[in-house]
């Protein structure tokens, strides 16, 4: 496990909000989809369930114009699918999994919208797989698979691939998850293969390919790793086709940001803000190109915005899970240290703080985050 993916787990641990016990599980093995949940956000002291999920869900109206229609007759499981779907692209898997919970109460037969609950509560390529998510995951991706069969011929293939992506409702460690993630790829190729023209396909697989390597996409001489190059062509051609695209700017600045190239993201990096203004993350990530770039000017900005962003966003959500975490990564990262990419420290820059908005649910996460050099990691 890389640095960045250790230091963030134990900042979870820290938190005492995430590394659940066998009492995150429903008594007798039950549902945990169909769970009651009692007062409080998931992972503060009760199971993740859908009820509670759904129940902090709200709809924002800042996350972009990308939509992806799925099977339902509820216009309002749409709206909070389509939201959910931005999320995932804007690495808020907990709000994501809220908006995808919100949207199977409004139709519980809708597969793509158990598919989010499930895919919102897997590994990612930040955040391995944690113990008390992996009931709910496999449950909600079982359930999509009840109902994929009345929907697009693409929905059935994503639910069925994703499927692959877990050990059942057990929990695997990261170095077994690895396996999966290799499984959940193989298997994600084969869609994109069979979709070609269907641009969320491919950058979900571009994704699944990230999440075999996660960190180590570019070895550090500049060396690219096993499948880099198909994850770096499969986003060129999807921002060829569609350069207003969330997940593939997102994703594409991951991709070779580490690369002996990273300016190739420039175009991205000036692009995805405007995408999804209202997501934190994604009006951070400019940061990753601009800092390698020289324009450190820029990256603090980008970071001083996120910032700002964010704080919108706490105003009208208490954050769930890890994404506190994130919000500790952009305090840290701005004014983002030249010293990082080993350049002279500037003698102006002042000592990061931590947010305002931190709260003392997120204040581990925090301590965590603000130990280490934050320009290479999120």
């Amino acid at each position: 496990m890389s640095r960045a993916r250790t230091i963030a787990v134990m900042a979870l641990c820290a938190c005492g909000r995430q590394v659940g016990d066998p009492a995150s599980v429903p008594p007798g093995g039950g549902s945990p989809l169909a769970a009651r949940g009692g007062a409080g956000d998931p992972g503060g002291g009760e199971s993740w369930t859908l009820k509670s999920l759904a129940r902090g869900a709200v709809l924002f109206d800042d996350l972009g114009e990308h939509r992806r229609p799925v099977t339902t007759q509820s216009p309002q499981a749409q709206a909070f699918f389509d939201q959910g779907l931005n999320l995932l692209y804007g690495f808020n898997h907990d709000e994501a999994a809220r908006s995808f919970a919100r949207a199977v109460e409004l139709d519980p037969s809708c597969a793509m919208c158990l598919w989010g609950v499930a895919y919102a509560l897997g590994p990612n390529y930040n955040i391995p797989m944690l113990p008390d998510r992996a009931h709910a995951a496999w449950d909600a991706v079982t359930r999509a698979q009840e109902h994929a069969q009345y929907g697009q011929p693409v929905e059935v293939a994503l639910v069925a691939a994703l499927a692959r992506r877990f050990k059942g409702s057990e929990y695997a460690p990261p170095p077994e998850m690895e396996a999966y993630n290799r499984i959940y790829a193989a298997e994600m190729r084969d869609v994109a293969r069979r979709f070609p023209d269907d641009l969320d396909v491919q950058v979900l697989f571009a994704e699944a390919l990230m999440n075999v390597n996660p960190w180590r996409l570019w070895s550090d001489d500049g060396v690219a790793a096993p499948g880099t190059l198909e994850i770096v062509d499969t986003l060129e051609s999807v921002l060829a086709r569609d350069e207003s695209h969330p997940g593939a700017n997102h994703f594409y600045i991951h991709a070779v940001e580490a690369s002996p190239r990273p300016e190739r993201a420039i175009a991205a990096a000036d692009r995805l803000p405007a995408l999804m203004p209202g997501a934190g993350h994604m009006v951070h990530m400019p940061a990753h190109v601009y800092q390698r770039v020289g324009r450190y000017g820029d990256a603090a900005e980008a970071n001083r915005r996120a910032i700002q962003v964010d704080a919108r966003y706490l105003a009208r959500v208490e954050p769930i899970g890890y994404y506190p975490l994130y919000l500790a990564h952009n305090t840290a990262s701005s004014p983002m240290p030249p010293r990082c990419r080993g350049a002279a420290p500037s003698r102006s820059r002042p000592r990061a703080s931590r947010p305002s908005t931190c709260r003392a649910t997120s204040c581990a996460a925090c301590r965590a985050w603000t130990s280490f050099c934050p320009s290479r990691c999120w």
